[in-house]
């Protein structure tokens, strides 16, 4: 679609590559552009509880053709892989302003899952 956009294909490219990044694997990446793109898919982290629980019920209605014990083994997969990293957001601002929240948010949906089992 990009192409057909008059876009150039260096930058279509470019664009690629950053959406591929978001696949969460814990990335060492020194590329300012990926990190801000990176930290901004991760922002919903950091909202209020409230909100985190909105968004953890959306979620599971995205997924709501995975059997419910399947689900809880998978998100909390994903969650755990969120807390083991020594840092969830890459730029400086998201890392100091959202990180803690954020943590908070992770383990307080993890805590809820296990009450699911």
């Amino acid at each position: 679609m990009l192409g057909k956009l008059g876009i150039p294909g260096n930058t279509t490219n470019i664009v690629a590559e950053l959406i591929l990044d978001t696949k969460h694997n814990p990335p060492n990446i020194e590329d300012i552009d990926t990190q801000v793109l990176l930290d901004a898919d991760l922002a919903i982290l950091d909202t209020t509880p409230k909100k985190y629980q909105q968004y953890a019920r959306a979620i599971r209605q995205e997924y709501s053709w995975v059997a419910q014990k399947d689900y809880i083994c998978g998100r909390q997969q994903i969650l755990e892989q969120f807390c083991q990293r020594q840092q969830i957001y890459l730029t400086p601002l998201m890392l100091e302003e959202c990180e803690d929240s954020a943590r908070i948010n992770i383990k307080m949906e993890l805590e809820s899952l296990q009450n699911c089992t």
